[in-house]
């Protein structure tokens, strides 16, 4: 299914490639079909078949609906604010109802939940899978785009709960506790970075923990683990089990706005969590796979937005590579090389993602991880439970407790930032990062070759992906 996506997206839906493609998989279908003994790899087809609709489809609509207008009479509701604009929904032009969103730029200050009018010109944007910012773009739902000052507020409408939840916490922040703490929790527990300045973002990339600001299987391993705890002091077990860590992981992933990496690692629990209950036999590598189609199959696009590489290439590294580093740890206590074993796996498979989008790569990752992950799941949940607990009960002196959690990761930071060797400068391109890969499944140990095929083949595929950033092609 990846492999259908990406072939048809850089084929830039060339129709004569499309129908080649088309008829080949139909043709391995048929084959299939007469043979017996391949009926088990039917699969493959199938799941091509399953990527090519996906893409086509969603490109359909997206395509068809797109609309380019001008002096349009535009009526929207704001639900995000960002340094530039706003970001609205529900949009109508010429009173018809717009695809999706509209991102407007503007200096005008707007908040959520103003509905904003305008007599402005709109303009479709154009996909292009080489394009983070576009790629962000679409994986948000936003579609179109008006340059404009030229709106004016009408009215202001009730927030959403999840609305209220976000805005209230913001305003416990902002009263109680230092400004960089509250940009800091508040990213680690809604995965928006949108409050902290850019010294603070760009002292924080440094340390090679910026992953603690998407919210992922982390942060949802921390809460299910939790969730599952009180249910079983409360001896609430099998199906209600399974229904309050779904409603719990759901209300979530409403407050996080569905990015890639939340719903990859909510699928990926419930799955877990549902095959434990049945006596089901599962594993990791197959949670990632079916997370992965659920996503692509009604997101195709999202497959080239930084949150779904770094997500699923994560995740991968994690799985494949931990256990095979710990075995080489053995002199080293067991949390030690287990800590260290998941630091370089992880960081091992998103190394090209990294260097390909930043041109640049945290040299002291591992230190750094190895301070602050032992501690993380403590200051995580200390601060989801008081922040939950103030926006029910506002309890002062427990709120300024948060800024004495942040204390481990700001003193990581500022040392961190004193070193001049404290990044590695790296400019991969789009072709280096996919021999690179080739590279990390070649030694995974999902490639049934001998150990000396898969270091020569390995070292050659890393020296290709090298000629390539050299040359920067």
């Amino acid at each position: 299914m990846l492999l259908s996506i990406v072939t048809i997206l850089f084929s830039n839906f060339n129709k004569v490639y499309l129908w080649v493609l088309f008829t080949s998989i139909i043709a391995i279908i048929i084959l299939f079909l007469f043979n017996k003994k391949l009926l088990k790899y039917l699969v493959i087809p199938i799941f091509m078949l399953v990527g090519f609709s996906s893409v086509t489809m969603y490109n359909d609509v997206i395509t068809t609906k797109q609309v380019n207008l001008n002096d349009a009479i535009v009526v929207g509701r704001v639900v995000e604010v960002r340094k530039y604009g706003v970001v609205l929904n529900g949009v109508t032009a010429n009173n018809n109802k717009m695809l999706g969103k509209l991102l407007v730029y503007t200096n005008n200050d707007y908040e959520i939940g103003d509905i904003i009018a305008g007599y402005n010109d709109i303009d479709s944007i154009n996909y292009e899978y080489n394009d983070s910012y576009i790629n962000s773009l679409f994986d948000n739902r936003i579609y179109h785009i008006s340059n404009t000052n030229n709106f004016s507020k009408l009215a202001k409408t009730d927030l959403t709960p999840s609305e209220i939840i976000k805005a209230n916490t913001i305003k416990i922040y902002s009263k109680y506790i230092r400004n960089d703490s509250g940009a800091i929790l508040y990213g680690m527990l809604f995965g928006d970075t949108s409050l902290m300045e850019d010294n603070l973002r760009g002292g924080l990339s440094l340390t090679g923990i910026n992953h603690i600001f998407a919210v992922s299987g982390l942060h949802i391993g921390f809460l299910v683990g939790t969730i599952l705890w009180i249910n079983k002091k409360l001896k609430i077990r099998y199906f209600f089990n399974l229904l309050i860590t779904s409603i719990v992981l759901i209300l979530y992933n409403l407050l996080c706005g569905y990015s890639p990496s939340i719903v990859r690692a909510t699928i990926m629990a419930l799955i877990m969590l549902f095959a434990s209950e049945n006596g089901i036999k599962n594993d990791a590598l197959s949670r990632l796979s079916f997370s992965g189609i659920v996503l692509l199959l009604f997101k195709p696009y999202s497959i080239f937005t930084i949150s779904f590489d770094m997500s699923f290439l994560a995740v991968f590294g994690l799985i494949a590579f931990t256990r095979i580093i710990e075995n080489k740890l053995t002199f080293m206590p067991k949390w030690a090389s287990s800590l260290i074993g998941a630091s370089l796996g992880v960081n091992f498979a998103i190394f090209p993602i990294i260097c390909y989008h930043f041109k640049v790569f945290p040299v002291l990752f591992l230190p750094v991880n190895i301070l602050i992950m032992p501690i993380l799941p403590f200051i995580y949940l200390v601060s989801l439970l008081l922040t939950a607990i103030n926006l029910i009960f506002p309890m002062v002196n427990l709120v300024i407790v948060l800024d004495y959690l942040l204390v481990p990761i700001k003193l990581v930071t500022l040392v961190v930032s004193e070193f001049n060797f404290n990044m590695l400068n790296v400019a991969f391109t789009s072709v280096a990062v996919w021999f690179y890969l080739f590279g990390v499944i070649t030694v995974s140990p999902y490639v049934f070759i001998s150990k000396n095929s898969k270091i020569i083949l390995f070292l050659l595929l890393i020296m290709l992906s090298s000629i390539f950033i050299y040359i920067q092609v």
